[in-house]
Order: C-alpha cells, then sequence, then structure tokens
C-alpha cells in the first residue's frame, strides 16, 4: 500500500488499508436491514473484514482552535481567572496558576473526553442494532476513533484512561461500551507528545473474551499497528521517540 499524501486524513487512509487487506469485506452500510414492521433502517458499522471475523465502526474527532480555547475560557472563568493566549502554550503550566489546578485540569479533560465518550456511544449503539438484525454474535467489534490533530499537541493519556474506566465501570444500568470488544484511538505523530507515557496509538481491549477473540483482536491491531508505523514514516513523520505500543486490557 502506497504512503497517502500530508492531505490524506487517518481516517481515509484506514478506509483504503481495510480494502488492500480485504478486498472481499462487506459494507454492511451498503446493506438495507431494517426493523420487522419495516419502520426504519437499522444502523450498522463500516466494514465486516475476513470472513466475518472483525466488525469496524471508524470514527473522526476534530477539535479546532477556537473549541479549545473556548473550553480553556470556561474553565478559567469558572475560577474568576482570564487569560489572553498568544502562540503555543501549555495549559497545564497555565491550570497550575490557579486556585484548583486539579479541579481546573479535571474539568477541562471531562469536556475533552465528552466527544470520544459520545462516538464510542454511536457505535455501541450501531453494533447493538447490526446484531439485532443479523444475529451475528461471535464476531470482534473495534471502534477506531481517529485524530489528525493540528489544533493542539496532546499525548493521548487522558483518551486512553477514559477507554479503560467505560469498560471496567460497566454495569447493568451503566453501559456505555455494549458490544464492543476493543477501542482504538490514533493521532497524527506530528501533533503527539511522546513523554510519559504518551503515544499516536492507544489501544484498549474488554478483559475476560474468550481466547479466540483475544487472538484476533491481537492480530487485527497489531497489523493495524505496523502498517500505520510505515504509512507515518514513509510520510516523514518521526515515530522514532514513541516506541511500542502497549495493549491494555480493562
Amino acid at each position: 500500500m502506497k504512503p497517502t499524501t500530508e492531505h490524506t486524513s487517518i481516517d481515509e487512509w484506514l478506509v483504503n488499508f481495510f480494502a488492500e487487506i480485504d478486498p472481499n469485506q462487506i459494507i454492511p452500510d451498503q446493506i438495507s436491514y431494517t426493523t420487522a414492521d419495516r419502520s426504519r433502517q437499522h444502523k450498522a458499522p463500516d466494514h465486516f473484514l475476513f470472513d466475518r471475523r472483525i466488525l469496524v465502526e471508524r470514527k473522526t474527532l476534530k477539535t479546532t482552535e477556537k473549541a479549545i480555547i473556548g473550553r480553556f475560557d470556561k474553565v478559567t472563568l469558572d475560577q474568576g481567572a482570564q487569560f489572553i493566549l498568544f502562540g503555543q502554550q501549555s495549559l497545564d503550566a497555565i491550570f497550575r496558576t490557579l486556585d484548583d489546578p486539579g479541579k481546573a485540569m479535571e474539568a477541562f479533560a471531562k469536556v475533552t473526553v465528552n466527544k470520544l465518550e459520545q462516538r464510542i456511544k454511536e457505535a455501541r449503539d450501531k453494533f447493538r442494532e447490526h446484531a439485532e438484525a443479523t444475529g451475528v454474535i461471535a464476531a470482534c467489534r473495534f471502534v477506531i476513533c481517529s485524530e489528525d490533530g493540528g489544533a493542539s499537541e496532546t499525548d493521548g493519556l487522558m483518551y486512553e484512561q477514559h477507554i479503560a474506566k467505560l469498560f471496567m465501570n460497566r454495569s447493568a444500568t451503566w453501559d456505555k461500551t455494549g458490544l464492543i470488544d476493543s477501542i482504538i484511538y490514533i493521532r497524527d505523530p506530528a501533533h503527539t507528545l511522546s513523554g510519559g507515557g504518551g503515544h499516536w496509538f492507544k489501544w484498549v481491549t474488554r478483559k475476560g473474551l474468550p481466547s479466540e477473540k483475544m487472538n484476533d483482536i491481537g492480530s487485527f491491531g497489531h497489523l493495524i499497528i505496523e502498517r500505520l508505523w510505515m504509512h507515518f514514516a514513509a510520510c516523514g513523520r518521526d515515530v522514532s521517540p514513541f516506541g511500542p505500543v502497549r495493549h491494555g486490557i480493562a
């Protein structure tokens, strides 16, 4: 697979990559799964790969500079402080000047992960409706969220921690992941901080899955990592500071 250009998004790369590794893939979105009373069409994920063993829903996250400043202003104004930002700034460093830095960082993180959580819940609903319409149960279900970056640089740790919490805190009355088995967050390495556990690829899988499922999930996830690593290197991204990706189980 040829490396994509600077103008090709990670999401577009994923579409091309899946078509390459499985030319016979099924695109559930293109199949009409209607409810029993034919009143509406069931939601469906984006890709059904490898002879119906892997289901994938792709999601994108786009954060503008204006959105980040809006979140920042809300957090600081809540503590009676107002800042005017010029150029590149460390938000953590500014938060530490507030009366309650911990509260500020927590509030900013909560707003930031809300978009990711929303995308995950959208995927959850698609997987549930697809299973109801088709009876497919055994497939491995992936959500892949990608963010090309540009408006900010981050290490992605808050996303990884939040994904783990979504899996670990499931209960009969609180379940935001549903049938999802594994969640991957991908960020352009050019806009990713590598220190302290930061990585361009965050990957968390639900614990307690059958060994056959875990093998399929591991093989598929590592295939994406390997090919994306090659892709980013070919595009001139410096991926060397990050080292190997950690696969979390939660």
